[in-house]
């Protein structure tokens, strides 16, 4: 045999070796078929289990996406299922966040993603733990334009109650969890190659009009459409913080019952029926944000005779909000009976600068004449 024969030959071998690795390791690219919003109608994923409460690091904006579908989602028959989704600072929580987790809601988290995982197989691992089928899914490019397309379009994945899948590309575990959920239909957003028949979002407005389309054709009429994006909110500088003790003391009840009714004639050995007391925003604010934290200790079980305290927010030129501790959240003992009857709430006011504002304090009590 001659020489060129040998390198010949040696050649050969070397190129069946390269194209048999070739084969071992190639990944045949799936076809995939362009989607209209129509064949998603009769989408429904059958999520196995709810969790408590959902808590989430604000470190990276995906993990809130990957998690909307289990905190809100909805049945075949439009009944919607919502549990409390946290996002959070785990460090330093915002005083919001632990308000509503601690004092308001008080539902602790059973599913918590920290800082530290990673979104990909974070997304892939809830779709598998939470779904046991799903013929839909929303792909989303790890991506600041999948983002923006994604928390645009996370409300169809609730509305179908299908699972969101943070990715850089359409790889070999990404269509394992697909095949596995037996995925047939995917929304697109950001630069993926697609799965199966799929839907692909180039725009904010192609999101909102398909999510117009899905809502009127699953709920009905539609008569608006609220959109917001997390990213887009800016934290205020705050200038100065004043707090005014003005709930402290004892209110009559305004309740007209037969042993009360003597109580609502007006006397100075009598507790006042309503507290008024008022307050100036300074001169140079614009905007003003006021807070009402009132805490009603009842003399009576309001469990049960729905007794409520009623505080007022009093405006210039008949601007008003009422409130009642009977829609807050209350603190109950060993036995259920509520103990302390709550109520926490705040909004914004601007151009108001040197305005007089107030609030009153009533209360409505079946069998107490007073009470703190």
């Amino acid at each position: 045999m001659k020489k060129n024969d040998k390198t010949i030959i040696i050649v050969g071998i070397i190129i069946l070796i390269l194209t048999s690795v070739g084969i071992y390791f190639w990944i045949p690219e799936s076809s995939v078929a362009d989607a209209e919003i129509e064949d998603f109608y009769e989408v429904c994923g059958s999520i196995n289990s709810f969790d408590t409460g959902i808590k989430v690091s604000d470190a990276n904006p995906f993990f809130a996406l990957i998690t909307t579908p289990i905190a809100v989602n909805y049945d075949e028959d439009g009944m919607q299922n919502v549990i409390p989704l946290y996002v959070s600072n785990f460090a330093d929580p915002s005083k919001s966040i632990v308000r509503v987790e601690t004092e308001q809601i008080q539902i602790e988290p059973s599913l918590i993603i920290q800082a530290n995982d990673d979104v990909k197989e974070k997304s892939l691992e809830i779709a598998l733990s939470y779904w046991d089928e799903s013929e839909g899914v929303l792909l989303i490019e790890d991506s600041v334009n999948g983002y923006n397309l994604g928390v645009v379009a996370v409300p169809l994945a609730s509305y179908l109650s299908i699972p969101v899948i943070v990715t850089d590309e359409i790889s070999e575990d990404v269509i394992d969890v697909l095949e596995d959920l037996g995925v047939k239909k995917s929304f697109i957003c950001g630069n993926l190659s697609g799965y199966e028949s799929s839907l692909f979002f180039n725009n904010v407005d192609e999101i909102v009009n398909v999510s117009i389309d899905l809502v009127e054709q699953k709920f009905g009429k539609v008569n608006y459409l609220t959109i917001s994006n997390p990213l887009d909110v800016l934290e205020p500088e705050v200038l100065e913080t004043t707090t005014l003790d003005l709930m402290d003391g004892t209110v009559g009840s305004f309740c007209i019952t037969p042993t009360n009714f003597l109580n609502l004639l007006p006397s100075k050995r009598k507790p006042a029926l309503t507290n008024y007391h008022l307050f100036n925003i300074p001169n140079d604010y614009k905007y003003c944000k006021i807070k009402i934290d009132a805490t009603h200790d009842p003399g009576e079980n309001v469990g049960d005779t729905g007794g409520k305290l009623s505080p007022q927010l009093l405006g210039p030129n008949g601007i008003q909000a009422f409130l009642f501790t009977f829609g807050g959240i209350p603190e109950r003992d060993e036995s259920g009976n509520i103990i302390k009857d709550k109520i926490y709430w705040e909004t914004i006011v601007y151009d108001q600068g040197g305005e007089e504002w107030g609030i009153s304090v009533g209360s409505k009590l079946l069998t107490s004449k007073s009470t703190d």
